[in-house]
């Protein structure tokens, strides 16, 4: 076995026309990394170092590179892996926002036109107890 893209950085699922791999490093940088190994080339562009901008994947044309942004509701973009270009997508969220928590995984199918997601849902119960001694 050996590493395909360089230490520190992730592959972001789905691949590109080219076959080769989007990677991100941690500090927004995008490339296009073979997926056989060896150097990659760095995109004229970056994300922004937000902890709460995830990037779910590529469209299945490998034009558009997915992110979820926000927590509930969560936005999702596609943004132009060529010019860097973001424009909004979807938004998700459970119909009723009742007790609704943080989206979490999220995830493209191959074409990358559909898209499925987990969501944390907390209900309790207050109960007020009157005269214990």
């Amino acid at each position: 076995m050996r590493p395909v893209t360089p230490e520190g950085s992730l592959a972001i699922p789905g691949r590109l026309p080219t076959g080769d791999l989007l990677v991100r490093s941690s500090d927004g940088r995008l490339t296009v990394q073979p997926a056989s190994g060896g150097g990659g080339r760095a995109l004229p562009w970056t994300l922004p170092s937000d902890p709460f901008l995830e990037t779910v994947g590529t469209s299945g044309d490998g034009r558009f590179l997915v992110v979820r942004q926000g927590s509930v509701p969560a936005r999702l973009d596609r943004i132009e892996v060529t010019s860097g270009r973001r424009t909004p997508w979807k938004t998700l969220g459970p119909p009723d926002m009742t007790g609704a928590g943080h989206v979490w995984t999220t995830l493209l199918t191959p074409d990358g036109e559909g898209y499925a997601y987990t969501h944390g849902l907390f209900l309790q119960d207050l109960f007020l107890v009157e005269g214990l001694r």
